[in-house]
């Protein structure tokens, strides 16, 4: 109890002193007969990576042709307190960028064995950074450099004997000696600071994911003085608003789903309601075709008729999308053949396929002997979607018509339908949107008549029929649509 009304803000600096001491402890008695390795390690590590940034950045200043980010970028790069030596040599050997500091001891000769190698790693192109020691804390460092087709070396001493220095004074006795004595009272803190805190924060962790998982009314309930109970008390706050937004967004989304099914209802009927008279108009039209008219009248009557079709395949596209989208569409599972079915559709675009000088391949799929349990309605009107808008969207070529069934493990198949064209292509961002409602392809919006609404009709259908419908598409040789639906074979013949 003494301990929870004990500020954490105390306690934290007490642990990190505690986490030195035995850091120190743990470095003179462990770390040091390894201290020289690491410290090697380290100094080639940050080498390299000074190396790779001086490389890219020279790199991109050569290729923009900018003097002055180079020499700047240079001077900036030899100001380092460790730097001695930086060179940029040609293939010819000739130093064509150089920055020299001043001498702060030692003998910069000592790198002219890394620097021969350096010239040899020109000769054999090798864009690999090469790290030496080339004296006590001398390092040397080269690359290759490509810069608009021709190779130079990047070629860098560094003096890190400070830092070197600085870790082996950090490796002494003393310090070991008064940590030691101080290990039992950090044991004995750490361990009453762990008991102490971890129950408190189990409980917050625990009240934290029961309102992850969806529970409501949950409250952490610590009490104290301490920033754990405060920080506890924040969180119940914070849980209230939670479980009142939860009840809002509930409400909101019950408001929503009543909004859209109102206006899913009020599409279906109105597009009913448009679509009586508008067959009543049609009727007429075709009669009207066949009176006796002037070539002028017949040509207004023969577009009319065209409009009002045009007209009647949008009504009907929104009134299957609206009841797609209200949950009013039924799948009417019946015994199907799918020969007779892809027939069909051949039979019903044939025509307009020869008008647009295109091959519609059905053959092999009008050949499959294939009898199955499915809703022969949905699956036309998909395949009919797809035939169609190959058929609009392909200017020469051909348009296929494949079909393939794979025996699934629970007894039912996987009915594969796929519609190959030879047309432009769409490309990739348009293939992400492509069953969206109200979506074309951007190059064809203005040349097609269409609603957008074909290929959502179709996600929509085979969401219902718990399939899959996808595309792919690549732009100047063509598109493949695909569903695959699982269905059951069927005994009829």
């Amino acid at each position: 109890a003494a301990l929870g009304r004990f500020p954490i803000r105390y306690a934290v600096p007490a642990i990190l002193l505690m986490a030195f001491l035995i850091y120190i402890i743990f470095f003179n008695l462990v770390m040091m007969p390894i201290a020289k390795g690491s410290a090697d390690r380290l100094i080639r590590s940050t080498l390299l990576e000074r190396m790779q940034n001086l490389r890219a950045g020279l790199e991109h200043a050569y290729q923009a042709g900018d003097e002055g980010a180079i020499d700047k970028m240079i001077f900036y790069a030899n100001a380092a307190q460790q730097s001695r030596r930086l060179f940029v040599i040609d293939q010819a050997g000739f130093v064509i960028k150089a920055h020299r500091a001043r001498f702060a001891g030692g003998d910069i000769a000592l790198a002219d064995t890394a620097y021969d190698q350096a010239k040899a790693a020109l000769a054999a192109a090798s864009a690999d950074i090469n790290v030496q020691e080339v004296g006590d804390g001398l390092f040397a460092a080269y690359s290759v450099m490509n810069i608009q087709g021709q190779k130079y070396i990047l070629y860098l001493v560094d003096d890190y004997s400070l830092r070197i220095a600085e870790i082996t004074r950090l490796t002494t006795i003393p310090e070991t000696i008064g940590a030691g004595l101080l290990l039992v009272v950090v044991l004995l803190l750490g361990f009453l600071l762990y008991f102490t805190l971890t129950g408190r924060l189990n409980q917050l962790t625990q009240a934290a994911n029961a309102i992850a998982s969806g529970q409501t009314g949950v409250r952490a309930g610590l009490d104290g003085a301490d920033e754990i109970a405060q920080l506890g008390r924040v969180f119940d706050t914070m849980a209230i608003g939670v479980d009142k937004a939860r009840l809002e967004l509930e409400h909101a989304r019950t408001d929503s789903e009543y909004a859209n099914r109102a206006k899913s209802d009020f599409l279906a009927n109105m597009s009913h309601e448009i679509r009586t008279p508008l067959t009543g108009v049609l009727g007429m039209l075709e009669a009207l075709k066949e009176l006796k008219l002037t070539p002028e009248a017949r040509r207004f009557a023969v577009m009319a008729n065209k409009s009002a079709f045009s007209l009647l395949d949008l009504v009907n596209d929104i009134l299957d999308f609206s009841r797609l989208e209200a949950g009013k569409k039924l799948l009417r599972t019946a015994p199907m053949n799918i020969a007779t079915m892809v027939r069909s559709v051949h039979d019903a675009l044939a025509h307009q396929a020869v008008i647009n000088d295109l091959d519609l391949d059905c053959e092999k799929a009008m050949s499959a002997a294939l009898w199955i349990e499915a809703d022969e309605k949905a699956l036309k009107q998909i395949l009919m979607n797809f035939v169609n808008n190959a058929i609009k969207f392909t200017r020469k070529g051909s348009v296929k018509v494949s079909v393939e069934a794979v025996d699934r493990e629970d007894g039912m198949i996987d009915l594969n339908m796929s519609v190959t064209d030879t047309g432009d292509g769409i490309e990739e961002e348009d293939l992400v949107r492509l069953f969206e409602r109200f979506e074309q392809v951007e190059e064809f919006k203005h040349s097609q008549k269409g609603t957008g609404l074909g290929l959502a009709i179709c996600r929509e259908l085979i969401r219902l029929m718990k399939g899959k419908i996808w595309a792919e598409s690549k732009v100047g040789k063509g598109s493949i649509f695909h569903i695959s639906v699982p269905v059951s074979r069927s005994d009829s013949y």
